[in-house]
């Protein structure tokens, strides 16, 4: 990318032509920004857990309920909070480390009614069940930040709401895996990124379980929920594959004094599979 010499710092949207037998045009929100240097008393804030249709609101109850107000939460009136705070600081960069959607389109639409039959929410989304419309409304979110953006993903951009034979769940629309909707709207899984030289940070993807596998016989993937079922007790486990393993070494060893500073960013420690013995509290320790 060529910047104009003119261009004052600011933040900018990148747009993309390519011309052939047809031209072609693509535009990126906030993709670019123009700076007069690199800092050395640079700022950054880290946010994360936006669970964006969360049916719990700002709890940390399992099992959602009565909401006191229905309406704040319908227009994410604490995540929209948080962003004007920071657009208020003003900082350099934010570091989003994960969760933006909730990930379980028919939660609400399970649960709610059992706690209270006259509850008939299905998401905040206007096209629930659908994963598509969280992530729109997470991303939607980040766009009113204006300051660049570092995403990485956490468990719940990842989970995979398929049943354990590759069927589609009753109440999605279709297969939804978070994890391929991830690159599609917001960028690379894993990926280091810099602040000049004075930062880097290796930007993992700490769910990266083990996807479906093409043989019917072998039926691996990452998590499957299953209608009815909570989540398996590994789902929020912290997990790396070997491929990924495999650029964390080398971007850090081609970072190694190069940079003032180098972060490992993550948003779940790496505690590996969890056995069927093992309970919440377990994991919780574990943590």
């Amino acid at each position: 990318i060529q910047v104009p010499d003119n261009a004052r710092p600011d933040l900018y949207d990148l747009k993309v032509t390519a011309a052939g037998a047809a031209v072609i045009m693509d535009t990126q929100p906030h993709a670019v920004q123009v700076l007069e240097e690199y800092k050395d008393d640079y700022n950054f804030i880290q946010v994360s857990d936006f669970h964006i249709n969360d049916p719990r609101g700002p709890s940390d109850s399992f099992i959602p309920g009565k909401y006191p107000d229905p309406d704040e939460f319908k227009d994410y009136k604490y995540n929209r909070k948080a962003i004007d705070d920071i657009n208020l600081i003003n900082p350099d960069f934010v570091v989003m480390t994960g969760d933006l959607p909730f990930g379980f389109p028919w939660w609400a639409h399970f649960f709610c009614p059992l706690l209270d039959p006259t509850d008939t929410r299905t998401d905040f989304t206007d096209k629930a069940p659908n994963w598509d419309g969280e992530y729109n409304q997470a991303y939607q979110q980040l766009l009113r930040l204006e300051v660049p953006v570092v995403c990485m993903p956490g468990n719940h951009d990842a989970y995979n709401l398929q049943t354990q034979e590759g069927k589609v769940l009753s109440y999605t629309k279709m297969p939804q895996d978070g994890a391929h909707i991830w690159p599609t709207m917001i960028g690379p899984r894993f990926f280091g990124w810099d602040y000049g030289d004075k930062l880097h940070i290796a930007c993992m993807f700490g769910y990266d379980k083990i996807q479906r596998d093409t043989d019917p016989l072998v039926l691996k993937q990452r998590s499957s929920v299953p209608i009815v079922q909570t989540p398996p007790l590994d789902g929020g486990a912290g997990w790396i594959r070997i491929n990924q393993k495999g650029w964390l070494t080398g971007d850090l060893a081609a970072a190694q004094g190069n940079y003032d500073l180098v972060v490992m960013a993550v948003h779940q420690p790496f505690y590996g599979k969890v056995g069927k013995d093992r309970t919440a509290e377990d994991i919780r320790k574990r943590r």
